[in-house]
């Protein structure tokens, strides 16, 4: 061993001596390494030489260092080299000489060893690897540098793979039968990181095995304590299950009779709640029937699937580290959906790279996992709110260029969500201290020729290379690294060339490159990717890079569009000569087409996007081409949008849908450079707001809003009542009223458009409706019902025929019932005679709504009814306010068992949807059902909470009130009820709604 960094940096000789270094060149030979093999300028060695006080001429003194240097690595070993590589230096080392690639590759050995097979000689062999892997660690590693900024990221890396090396030499003593010695090293582990979880887990099992019960439960206690005081958490589900299995002795705690793997986790099965498809785990509204995605075939990965599945867990943060290229997107996709069944909510992936923006990180998180909208505080906040009670993967794919947004959106999901797991995939670490990093290595030889094969055959279905093609191709992938996507590259170009052919194409392009800070893998990666770009004929090349404007995927007529909106293109192209391109980079592997399910979509993979996305930049057509795509974004959202509320509503919703990405990537661009273009883009999202719900989307006007007040009078001034309504509408749902009032009546007052304003008096309708004051509302709807007969709402008449259903509504409240039912067949006939199954489905909700109590019948066979169309076509807005009726139907007229399970559903609906404003009207009837049901404690803490709740209390419902809270202090004693309405006045939202739905669940 030459080089030493596990522990105190050393250089010793061939007999193991160490060769004492004087502290400057120490910190030089460190710089170097924690960048083995890599280039290091000399500015990057010279803020590591001298971090506070520079010499005067510190090139010079840097050279000085580096001459010496060199002159003692002489007689380290002829396998290590310094080599000056403009504009810096490598330091070069064999895996042997260095020992953290020695120990990285004896951990990995012992991975593959224990994933071969369960006998003992096996378990022996990994055993024996681990103990090898551990002699090695002296201590920290870059014990004197792990404050310093250039050596904490690999220090970090390095200590984890320790830990989880010792945790699973651990496991392999408790495998073997011999806890004793489990405990004995999990004593000096605990010590080191006593808020870990796995060591407690294995320490609990060790200790229990060792005849020692009580001091295994005591243990458990502890370490509760510890992370309540610390984090604020209660231990994980499996923890749990663990305590509870030792309490009843359980059979499956004894020592295995055949050794499993020595890097599986040890716990018995009563212990691992998630690891078994036939365990029963606690239903959770939460969780959501996703379709099966359809996966990558991977090759050579066996080994690294076998530990995602080890390490994945709730609670774990657990990041695929690797080159671009390597993998990392497809491992996660694969071991991901393999650990679907362990999470009761599912998945959900967040792919980030098409980001730009680290503010805008949690909020595409938000808005892919439908993370409701609230005034006040951060998104991270509401996103760790939301996600407390769920059992979820969460994949964010692609986190390298927004760490600043992902690293404390996944510590505060580890610290506060105990039944979330955070899988990422990156080029570097998070930073975080309990995360699980894991290396994706390029494929063995073995593997990559078996994938060359695969995909050659895939473009020529008669590729049967014979035995020096097979030379060939086992050069060819050595030369590309190893990497699945060069490899893939490479193999598509089997259609025109041989093996041979490539290896000696790719003998003067494909030598590492030097310059710049990537690793020589991507460097690799990079110029087989300029290879396959130089191939390229230019009409193709300027396409390609225009293609880049794109954040996910995209149609042929797409890129027509937008790439024939580029003025000046050089040669000039024509719609026919974008779709001949882009058809033709598919042929060559530049993109993907998906072609399974409509109009086929074409999707750049992200690497190829990264770099397509650089010579974009680079060239003279970047500008130009962000506005075309967001001019093209924004026809496409005022095409979509027109068809809400007709007979087109399904598919309008569900092309708005698929749109998203790009519109978050199109209205990013137009804020910072166009405001009427961004403003366009929201405005055009009204009435997707109204069926959708989406939190995002408000907040995107608020922004744009506040930008165009900024801008002055002009041009965008005219769009500032549109960007008023759609902030307003979210803040409605969210349960702020009286900024809902403000943002609307500015919008009133800026109205130059009959539509801007009649949207506008629909919205307002509905605040005064929400607020009680029911004769402003009423003559709100009837100006609604001459706009819908004047066609005064242009493209959207259709929601104007839906807007008008307040006119019924009201009537019904203010006592007229039979007008009221009357107005509302009326509109539902007109509705179906337009084809408009959603205005039909809202006018048999107003029915429904209007005989809760006189018609009961009717009311459950027409409300049920619009239940169905809400679903089926995705409007949350209406499945929640038909939800809330069905359950008043059930909970007034009998079926109190029934409206309980219901009324359940609906709490939530709202909690998803975001939308406070109508959630204390629900909880408002829960506590009549409540009370009904005699659960009297829990009706008064929510009768507490709603008293300090916006009221919007009036007619029948005032008096139900009333009556409950008599009935209440009469059973409870005004004393009591006093003290439980003081309780529920100091819960906070989300535990009023917990304290609901465990109250609906309770079975007493």
């Amino acid at each position: 061993m030459h080089l030493r960094v596990l522990g105190s940096v050393e250089l010793v000789d061939q007999n193991g001596a160490p060769d004492p270094l004087p502290p400057r060149l120490r910190r030089l030979l460190a710089g170097l390494l924690v960048h083995a093999d890599a280039m290091v300028s000399m500015d990057s060695l010279a803020d590591i030489v001298w971090p506070s006080e520079p010499p005067d001429h510190p090139q010079a003194s840097l050279h000085n260092l580096l001459a010496r240097l060199r002159g003692r690595l002489t007689g380290a070993g002829a396998e290590v080299r310094l080599l000056s590589r403009p504009p810096g230096y490598s330091l070069l080392a064999s895996r042997d000489d260095l020992d953290a690639s020695l120990f990285q590759d004896l951990v990995d050995e012992a991975r593959q060893v224990s994933s071969q097979g369960e006998d003992p000689a096996r378990l022996d062999h990994a055993v024996r690897l681990l103990d090898r892997a551990l002699d090695l660690w002296r201590g920290p590693a870059y014990a004197e540098f792990t404050d310093d900024d250039f050596a904490r990221p690999e220090g970090a890396r390095l200590t984890e793979l320790w830990l989880a090396a010792t945790e699973n030499r651990i496991d392999a003593a408790l495998d073997q039968g011999r806890p004793d010695e489990a405990l004995d090293r999990l004593e000096k582990l605990i010590a080191a990181e006593p808020l870990r979880e796995r060591p407690q887990l294995q320490l609990m099992l060790a200790r229990y095995r060792t005849g020692q019960q009580a001091a295994a439960l005591d243990g458990y206690q502890r370490y509760r304590r510890l992370l309540d005081e610390e984090l604020g958490v209660e231990p994980s589900a499996e923890l749990a299950c663990l305590q509870a299995a030792i309490l009843r002795h359980d059979p499956g705690l004894a020592t295995p009779a055949v050794s499993p793997h020595p890097t599986t986790r040890t716990a018995p099965a009563a212990a691992r709640p998630f690891e078994g498809h036939d365990v029963e785990r606690e239903s959770s509204p939460r969780r959501t029937d996703d379709p099966t995605p359809v996966l990558p075939q991977l090759v050579g990965r066996e080994a690294d699937i076998a530990l995602l599945d080890r390490l994945v867990r709730p609670g774990a943060v657990v990041t695929l580290v690797g080159p671009g290229g390597v993998g990392k997107t497809s491992l996660a996709s694969v071991a991901a959906a393999r650990l679907r069944s362990r999470f009761a909510d599912g998945v959900r992936v967040c792919e980030l790279a098409t980001l730009d923006d680290v503010d805008s990180v949690a909020d595409a998180i938000g808005t892919a996992l439908s993370v409701p909208g609230r005034p006040g505080g951060s998104t991270i906040d509401r996103l760790v709110e939301f996600l407390r009670p769920a059992r979820l993967l969460l994949v964010f794919d692609n986190c390298e260029h927004v760490l600043g947004a992902c690293t404390p959106l996944a510590a505060a999901l580890s610290r506060a969500c105990p039944g979330v797991a955070v899988l990422t995939t990156s080029r570097e670490p998070l930073g975080l201290p309990d995360e699980l990093v894991t290396p994706v290595a390029p494929l063995s030889v073995e593997a990559g020729v078996a994938l060359f094969v695969e995909r050659a055959r895939n473009v020529s279905a008669g590729f049967d290379p014979d035995e020096s093609g097979m030379d060939s191709v086992a050069e060819l992938c050595n030369r590309l690294d190893r990497l699945p996507l060069a490899i893939e590259l490479a193999a598509a170009r089997m259609r025109v060339m041989s093996p041979d052919d490539l290896v000696q194409r790719l003998s003067w392009r494909f030598r590492l490159l030097h310059g710049g800070a990537r690793t020589a893998r991507h460097q690799t990666l990079r110029a087989l990717v300029d290879w396959s770009y130089d191939l390229l004929e230019p009409s193709q090349r300027v396409v390609f890079d225009l293609l880049s404007v794109f954040a996910t995927g995209f149609s042929l007529t797409a890129a027509e569009q937008v790439v024939t909106a580029v003025p000046g293109l050089e040669p000039a192209l024509d719609r026919t000569g974008v779709a001949e391109a882009v058809l033709a980079l598919a042929e060559r592997s530049m993109t993907v087409a998906d072609p399974s399910s409509g109009p086929t979509r074409f999707v750049l993979l992200e690497t190829l996007r990264s770099y397509a996305r650089e010579r974009l930049v680079a060239g003279p057509y970047a500008d130009a081409a962000r506005r075309a795509h967001a001019s093209y974004v924004s026809g496409s959202v005022t095409e979509a949008a027109a068809g809400l509320f007709g007979p087109r509503h399904g598919p309008s919703v569900e092309r708005l849908d698929a749109l998203m990405d790009e519109i978050r990537a199109a209205h990013a661009w137009a804020l910072a450079n166009d405001l009427d273009l961004a403003a366009l883009l929201v405005t055009g999202l009204s009435l997707y707001v109204e069926t959708r719900m989406p939190a995002e989307v408000p907040r995107w006007a608020e922004q744009t809003l506040e930008a165009v007040r900024a801008a002055g009078p002009g041009e965008t001034a005219p769009r500032a009542a549109g960007l008023c309504a759609v902030a307003g509408a979210g803040a409605r749902f969210a349960g702020d009223l009286p900024r809902a009032r403000q943002l609307i009546e500015q919008g009133l007052d800026d109205a130059t458009t009959a539509e801007d304003a009649t949207y506008l008096r629909f919205l307002l309708a509905e605040v005064c409706l929400f607020e009680g004051q029911l004769e402003e509302a009423g003559r709100l709807g009837e100006e609604l019902a001459a706009a819908a007969t004047s066609g005064a709402y242009g493209p959207y008449d259709a929601f104007a025929q839906v807007a008008q259903g307040v006119v019924p509504l009201v009537r019904g409240y203010c006592g007229d019932v039979a007008g009221g039912l009357r107005t509302a067949d009326e509109l539902r006939i007109r509705a179906e005679d337009a084809g408009d199954e959603l205005g039909a489905a809202w006018m048999r909700y107003i029915q429904g709504e209007l005989v809760l109590d006189t018609d009961p019948e009717r009311a459950g066979i027409v409300l049920t009814q619009a239940l169905e169309v809400g679903r089926r076509l995705g409007d949350r807005y209406l499945t929640g306010v038909a939800l809330v009726s069905a359950a008043s139907v059930l909970s007034r007229h009998g079926e109190p068992t029934e409206a309980a399970a219901l009324f359940g559903d609906v709490v939530e609906h709202w909690r998803q949807a975001g939308d406070w404003t109508h959630q204390w009207t629900t909880i408002r009837n829960v506590t009549d059902l409540l009370t009904r049901m005699h659960r009297d404690d829990a009706a008064a803490v929510l009768l507490g909470a709603l008293d300090v709740r916006p009221a919007g209390v009036f007619g029948d419902e005032a008096g139900r009130l009333a009556t409950i809270r008599s009935v209440l202090v009469e059973r409870l004693g005004a004393d009591r009820f006093a003290m439980l309405t003081e309780r529920g006045a100091g819960l906070d939202d989300n535990q009023v709604v917990d304290r609901a739905r465990s109250a609906l669940a309770d079975d007493q």
